[in-house]
């Protein structure tokens, strides 16, 4: 397990936010943190955007929780006061194609009416 006062100082925001995003329920394993800060080193970075990237690439988030992560990578690097947004939060709203069920009986009279058009002879005869 990795250990702050082992580190660089410059490496300390990168464990930082692996455990924020594990006290906020992130699957973020130690290596997870590890690649990060690995990646961090190897960029350069020249700016946050390349730390950002780094992040989205080693630390995985989740698709349907990316706007959480996003909420917390802005508050935890540039000290916003961004509300993270909670799994259930969002007004999603689920659209249904429906058509009531009134064309299911005309949709099995055209079923066999063009059923007969792809029988053989030999069907048609018996």
């Amino acid at each position: 397990m990795m250990r702050g006062e082992n580190l660089p100082l410059a490496a300390a925001p990168m464990l930082g936010f692996g455990r924020l995003l594990r006290r906020y329920g992130f699957p973020v394993a130690p290596e997870q943190v590890s690649g990060f800060m690995q990646a961090v080193t190897l960029l350069g970075p020249r700016s946050m955007i390349e730390i950002h990237e780094a992040a989205l690439a080693t630390l995985a988030p989740p698709p349907d929780r990316r706007d959480e992560f996003e909420a917390h990578f802005q508050s935890y690097f540039y000290g916003s006061n961004a509300t993270a947004v909670v799994e259930g939060e969002a007004d999603d709203e689920t659209r249904i194609k429906d058509d009531g069920g009134a064309g299911d009986e005309e949709n099995e009279v055209a079923r066999q009416a063009e059923g007969g058009d792809l029988s053989s002879g030999a069907e048609l005869l018996s």
